[in-house]
């Protein structure tokens, strides 16, 4: 487990299971991460995919538990796209739980990753993608150290229209 001042990434566990789906199926949770447009996804679906992450060793993936809750998820984290010969990743992350949003569980959760990524890991960059429109997330990875890349101009369908893609990184020190 990596442990913040309010967070814990931990392992994600089949009992997290019921919680990633209702999160999966939040229209306006799956809306803010971006990529293909919602659709309702089933509890084997979703299962599934959790199981398939676990498989892969070249992924880091998390739960987002409170400290207080350790036993409970909020969200999840993870770096994925991993090149061992360039030393750099992706990070993903999703807060699904409503009443944790604008609460910097986000940031704590992606400096904690991060430092992970960087000090254990060895990676020398990361990098993340986000929707233009998702100006909590983009306020938040600034604030975690990222900075803007390029920007992939109406980009993504979201929510009935083209959007920019902003590619952001950070690098370690």
């Amino acid at each position: 487990m990596l442990k913040g001042k309010t967070i814990t990434l931990r392992s994600i566990e089949s009992d997290d299971y019921r919680q990633l789906w209702e999160f999966s199926n939040d229209f306006e949770v799956e809306l803010l991460g971006g990529g293909d447009p919602p659709r309702p996804r089933s509890k084997t679906e979703v299962a599934t995919f959790f199981d398939r992450l676990g498989d892969d060793k070249a992924t880091y993936n998390f739960a987002i538990a409170p400290i207080d809750a350790v036993d409970s998820v909020i969200g999840f984290c993870g770096l994925f796209n991993v090149s061992q010969s360039s030393r750099t990743c992706e990070l993903g992350i999703t807060i699904g739980s409503r009443e944790h949003w604008s609460q910097h569980f986000g940031r704590e959760a992606v400096g904690i990753l991060c430092d992970y990524g960087f000090k254990t890991l060895n990676f020398r960059k990361i990098s993340l993608s986000v929707s233009a429109t998702n100006e909590r997330a983009l306020r938040s990875y600034k604030a975690a150290g990222f900075a803007e890349e390029a920007r992939l101009r109406r980009h993504i369908w979201e929510n009935g229209t083209y959007v920019d893609l902003v590619l952001m990184s950070r690098f370690s020190l």
